[in-house]
């Protein structure tokens, strides 16, 4: 047979092999297909399945640890806002967890999932081992959180206050403290420190320990020393201690309270309890009281007979309840006041029933008008100038405002100007220049009424701007021209003197807390951690920082804090406080304008005092100086005597000068009453030989 034979032979036989071999990879392809397209659709209907909110949803909730103030309708709600709960396979726990977390006593929520529907919540409280500024509590790290008022309970817990990021430093003091006085079986009930680190203790006997700022444990040691001649000395003479002042190099002022006879009853307990307190108006004490954003500010001084404001009781607490001035929380504002003026109480030893109250706001407003009347004699009286300033303020005021102060610029008579007292002048016609403030008629009915829950009256309001001049600034300075701004917690307040008068005040409303939210917001942490940080470690002007500095800072929801360099930190506060300046600078600027076409002095010689809380940080006078481009000083209150250790800071600045301002009250009360009778036995005398000489 031949070859090409043979070939087609052997091709005739592999062409049904090779049909039977490609049927059965078309079989199998087809069958790999219908396969992966069975498997695309079975998953594409598992998961619509699975989406569909009608199968598995997440409908049980079990809820697992020690829970003392949450319920369950607590966590439900927090699960409900964030909407309809998802099913076993789309819902995420973390956003759930992050939720509850957000519940101020929460510390933390482990939140997972259990098949088919079972949503399984583990929550850890915070355990508060103490009370903090009244409406908080602070557990054994320092963490600070809320609880709603009806889940307290009756636990007895101690009290701690102190500023706005200080729990943890109070905290630490209070178990210092604490362990000194357990060894002689003493309890702590209650401890404040000041914004100035100042230190009082309340025990558990009553006894309330003031011990000042600096060597507290020294001076702890030294009441642990005394009190038991202390104790014997009150068997003997039948009283019982009431305070130790422990601020003394050496020894302490005590004082003391009688005990009642057994035989009293409740109310002769009460009357003998608060003999011993002497009231402010049995001698010669004002008191001011400052309401702020960041603090509530009390203090007493005695009017000394050289004139002199001897300060001997100081109170203070953090603000609740205050925002820019104005009140949006009255019981809030009612507890501040009252512990603030507690505390003044206890340090004075006296029972305060008045006090001279700052108002600020930005609905404080200005303008300067002029009176004119004719000299009703020859010569000017005191009654000719209360007439003149009467015509001046009897202007119109803006709808629902009311005149604060009446503050008389300067005076002329005919053709002589720039009189600063007219009385004894002689002349035909007197005109008065004076400088109105006001304010609105209901923003300051609410700070009085917050004074007056607490069983106080009210002397006098006011601006307390104007308070914050009469404590920092000199007569040089506003003779010569000056500013000075009271920069506080919600307020920056202006007062601007040329030529010994006073032309301008404003009520700016931006200050310190907005330099507090921007650290809050800009490093994620706590706004009491933020202003913490701003007032250690905060600093207006980076040039002056070193560059190896770091500052700790907390964060939220339980994360460990961070390091932060403070170059960072003051690269934040800087432009801030660069900003607010500006808006003052601004003011400043239109005024003088206004000043030069009135043909008034306008030149501020003496440049600008900055005072007030907020201007005690770092650099901020250097800072302000790139600003207005002129000398600029922090300002501290002067002419005052006595806890000068306390008072003598810009934290207190506005607090000091109502004080001065009751004291010029206080001295120009007695004196108007003398010159009332000289002025009109006088001028009587006056009328008789003006009457004389017409008829004779």
């Amino acid at each position: 047979m031949s070859q090409a034979a043979l070939n087609t032979r052997n091709s005739d036989e592999e062409t049904p092999s090779s049909r039977r071999n490609n049927g059965t990879r078309l079989v199998g392809m087809i069958f790999l297909l219908t396969v992966l397209c069975t498997v695309f659709v079975s998953g594409w209907v598992v998961l619509r399945w699975m989406e569909d909110a009608q199968r598995l949803p997440l409908s049980k909730l079990v809820l697992t640890g020690e829970r003392h103030y949450t319920r369950n309708d607590d966590i439900r709600q927090a699960i409900l806002a964030l909407g309809a709960p998802g099913t076993f396979m789309t819902q995420d726990v973390n956003i759930i967890q992050s939720q509850i977390e957000r519940l101020p006593w929460i510390k933390q929520a482990s939140v997972r999932k259990q098949w088919p529907d079972e949503l399984k919540i583990h929550l850890v409280e915070y355990v508060p081992i103490a009370r903090w500024n009244d409406q908080h509590m602070v557990d054994a790290e320092g963490n600070t959180f809320s609880v709603p008022s009806d889940r307290i309970g009756k636990q007895v817990l101690p009290m701690l206050y102190g500023p706005e990021g200080s729990a943890s430093e109070v905290l630490q003091g209070y178990r210092e403290m604490g362990q000194v006085l357990a060894k002689d079986k003493f309890t702590l009930k209650e401890a404040a420190m000041t914004a100035r680190r100042s230190w009082q203790l309340t025990l558990n006997n009553g006894i309330k320990l003031n011990l000042g700022r600096g060597d507290t444990m020294k001076r702890l040691a030294r009441f642990v020393e005394l009190y038991p001649v202390l104790q014997q000395q009150a068997q003997t003479d039948g009283k019982r201690i009431s305070y130790v002042d422990l601020r003394y190099d050496s020894g302490a002022a005590v004082g003391w309270v009688p005990l009642p006879p057994e035989e009293s009853n409740q109310q002769q307990n009460q009357a003998q309890a608060e003999q011993p307190m002497i009231k402010a108006t049995d001698r010669k004490l004002v008191v001011g009281l400052e309401i702020g954003t960041a603090k509530v500010a009390a203090l007493v001084g005695e009017v000394l007979p050289d004139g002199m404001v001897n300060i001997i009781g100081v109170g203070s607490c953090p603000s609740r309840g205050m925002d820019k001035g104005g009140v949006n929380d009255l019981e809030s504002v009612v507890k501040c006041v009252q512990r603030a003026i507690d505390q003044a109480e206890l340090m004075a030893d006296c029972q305060i029933s008045s006090v001279y109250l700052a108002l600020s706001g930005k609905h404080i407003s200005c303008q300067n008008e002029i009176g004119m009347v004719p000299i009703s004699e020859e010569e000017v009286t005191q009654e000719d100038v209360e007439n003149v300033v009467h015509t001046a303020k009897s202007v119109r005021v803006r709808d629902e405002h009311r005149v604060l102060h009446v503050i008389p610029q300067e005076y002329a008579i005919d053709y002589q100007e720039g009189i600063k007292n007219p009385v004894g002048l002689s002349g035909v016609r007197m005109q008065a220049k004076v400088h109105l403030i006001t304010c609105h008629n209901d923003m300051a009915k609410n700070i009085v009424k917050a004074v007056e829950r607490c069983g106080l009256k009210v002397d006098q309001l006011i601006f307390a701007g104007l308070a914050a001049s009469y404590s920092v600034l000199t007569e040089d300075e506003r003779e010569l021209g000056v500013c000075v701004v009271d920069i506080g917690g919600g307020t920056m307040d202006i007062a601007v003197y040329t030529g010994g008068a006073l032309r301008h005040t404003k009520v700016i409303p931006y200050a310190g807390n907005v330099v507090t939210s921007d650290i809050a917001y800009a490093f994620g942490t706590p706004p009491s951690d933020a202003e913490a940080i701003k007032v250690r470690h905060g600093c207006a002007l980076g040039s002056i920082v070193g560059k190896d500095e770091s500052v700790e800072v907390p964060s939220v929801g339980g994360r460990p804090p961070r390091s932060l360099q403070r170059q960072t930190l003051a690269e934040v506060i800087e432009p801030r406080y660069t900003e607010l300046l500006n808006l003052v600078n601004e003011e400043i600027l239109q005024l003088q304008e206004q000043l030069r076409q009135q043909g008034v002095k306008h030149h501020l010689a003496a440049g600008i005092v900055l005072t007030g809380g907020a201007a005690q940080i770092e650099g901020l006078a250097a800072c302000a100086q790139r600003v207005f481009h002129t000398q600029v000083r922090i300002g501290a209150p002067l002419n005052i005597t006595g806890l000068t250790d306390y008072a003598q800071e810009p934290y207190y600045s506005t607090a000091v000068g109502l004080l001065h301002y009751g004291k010029e009250s206080h001295l120009n009360g007695e004196a108007e009453v003398e010159k009332r009778v000289t002025a009109s036995v006088g001028s009587w005398i006056k009328r008789l030989n003006s009457w004389l000489r017409k008829e004779f």
